[in-house]
């Protein structure tokens, strides 16, 4: 198994939210940046080999957003990655970000295998 962490520095003025006359609060351009993480997050669900997401918000920092999904095998993932769902919808959140996401991959491992990995000189890279 897989797990992708894909992180996200929105531009504040698109998180920031703005008071309104009477008291309300609005920010339509991070309403349209969370449904483009929702279109993202469709495409994947859909595509083979994906298990699950989550999205975060960091609790300091609501322009930092990660996107955290598992997958059945870094083949499956790249697949998705190289795909023009991920590529179009990323492609659509470059003007909400102030540079492009970040993805780290990490591969699964129990202590207890990679104890016996290491000790017998059998650690995959």
């Amino acid at each position: 198994m897989i797990k992708v962490i894909m992180e996200h520095q929105a531009k504040e003025e698109v998180i920031k939210m703005e008071k309104l006359k009477g008291g309300d609060s609005v920010r339509a351009d991070g309403a349209r940046l969370f449904s483009l993480f929702e279109e993202g997050r469709a495409a994947s669900i859909r595509h083979p080999g994906h298990i699950s997401a989550e999205t975060l918000v960091d609790a300091h920092d609501p322009c930092h957003i990660l996107v955290i999904s598992s997958w059945q095998s870094l083949d499956e993932w790249e697949h998705f990655k190289s795909s023009e769902a991920r590529v179009s919808v990323h492609k659509q959140m470059e003007p909400f970000l102030v540079e492009p996401p970040k993805f780290h991959t990490y591969r699964y491992l129990s202590y207890e295998r990679a104890r016996r990995q290491y000790e017998h000189g059998e650690y995959e890279t």
